[in-house]
């Protein structure tokens, strides 16, 4: 586990294994999971929430499962199933969404590479699904339904991101969210253009960029 936690903080990718993960002291992974939450706070605009160890904790075991899958491919749809279906361990929360988003947004990378490997694989569904549960790191994974944003729309710093990965997606549907429309809305303001998918679909105007 600390050398996929690692891999990902250093190049951006995920290094597994064909066997199960090495286990990691409870120690050595509050010391990684505090420098992947330090790396993107240092990035966002607004204060983040709290660090929730057991959330991001448990967002790392399961995006090494979903990826292991990936090359594991003699799991069955019940194995992935299984492999898949913990439930995060403490109820959500902006602290809670921030802390699993930190490992879990990589999840549409994840999913675009399972579907490229093969569309109806079960393992594609399956990765769809825990998005569908976690809105804030799904973004762009264009889904038909998700669960509740409250816990993102009521923390400035949480919505400031969702709007931002929402404009640089053009993950339309997310714009039905009367909260995150006018987000949306005040951020995209007099620079329409630098998102015109978003811009026309709010109904704003373009404006003419002199070259």
């Amino acid at each position: 586990m600390i050398e996929f936690l690692q891999s990902l903080l250093d190049q951006g990718f995920a290094v597994v294994k064909l066997g199960p993960a090495d286990p990691a002291t409870p120690e050595e992974m509050a010391e990684l999971l505090a420098e992947f939450d330090q790396r993107q706070r240092d990035n966002l605009a607004h204060d983040a929430p709290v660090l929730d160890l057991p959330a991001a904790s448990w967002a790392a075991g399961l995006l090494y499962q979903a990826i292991h899958l990936l090359a594991a491919r003699d799991v069955d749809a019940v194995g992935m199933e299984v492999a898949l279906s913990e439930p995060c361990p403490v109820p959500r929360s902006a602290s809670v969404d921030y802390s699993v988003d930190l490992l879990f947004q990589h999840l549409p990378e994840v999913a675009k590479f399972a579907a490229r490997m093969a569309p109806d694989d079960p393992l594609v569904a399956r990765i769809k699904k825990l998005g569908a549960a976690w809105p804030l790191s799904s973004v762009g994974m264009m889904l038909e339904s998700w669960n509740g944003v409250k816990p993102i729309v009521n923390h400035p710093c949480l919505l400031a991101l969702y709007t931002d990965r929402i404009l640089r997606t053009a993950d339309l549907a997310r714009l039905e969210e009367s909260a995150v429309r006018q987000a949306a809305e005040d951020t995209v303001g007099a620079y329409s253009d630098l998102s015109p998918k978003v811009a026309q679909h709010l109904r704003l105007p373009l404006m003419d960029v002199p070259l």
